[in-house]
């Protein structure tokens, strides 16, 4: 991951989890300013929770 620490990684995560996050809200304002249909957009919302759910999981592995 290009980190050396413990310490480092999680930081890294964590910068990953707050993109993963942000994502997911700029997903939810599209989906109800009906910019796109919902079904459009439920792929990369499901795609886009597993990753929050994997990330914070290495987070809580490496602490």
């Amino acid at each position: 991951m290009g980190a050396g620490t413990d310490r480092d990684k999680t930081n890294k995560l964590r910068i990953c989890l707050k993109e993963l996050r942000e994502s997911m809200r700029n997903l939810n304002i599209q989906s109800k300013a009906n910019l796109f249909s919902e079904e459009a957009l439920s792929k990369l919302k499901d795609e886009n929770d597993q990753l929050i759910r994997i990330i914070v999981t290495r987070i809580k592995n490496i602490n």
